[in-house]
């Protein structure tokens, strides 16, 4: 961790993300995007209600930090299909008559993903609405 670090700082792409307090904002959105990934995924392998609301806490912030963190809901659906394979049923199920089916875990994963695609639309919004206001 402390390599990529470095190597973060040193590299001439960003090195104006860590030497100026502008840019300070790449920073800040690329640690509350691996902290909604890990929150996540830990949430995935064991479900609980803290996990879920840290994730969506951390995607919050880090939308506030930089609203290009807006595909985020999408990379948590990728990674919902692989490598967590969250919507495979014979993963982890023995065969019994109360399988859930495809459609039932679709919904399942909508639904948890519902309030992160929600904060990306809100996000979007106002992103557009201040830039135009703005006159960009």
């Amino acid at each position: 961790m402390a390599f990529v670090a470095a190597m973060f700082a040193v590299h001439p792409l960003h090195v104006e993300s860590v030497a100026w307090i502008s840019e300070r904002k790449d920073v800040l959105s690329t640690l509350f995007c691996m902290l909604t990934m890990a929150a996540y995924l830990r949430y995935a392998k064991r479900p609980s209600v803290s996990w879920y609301l840290l994730s969506i806490a951390a995607f919050a912030l880090g939308l506030m930090a930089k609203p290009m963190l807006v595909t985020l809901p999408f990379v948590l659906l990728l990674l919902d299909y692989w490598p967590l394979e969250r919507f495979d049923t014979s993963l982890n199920l023995e065969a019994s008559a109360d399988k859930p089916d495809r459609r039932k875990i679709l919904y399942r994963i909508i639904i948890e993903r519902f309030l992160s695609f929600a904060l990306a639309a809100v996000s979007s919004v106002i992103t557009f609405i201040v830039q135009k206001a703005g006159g960009l």
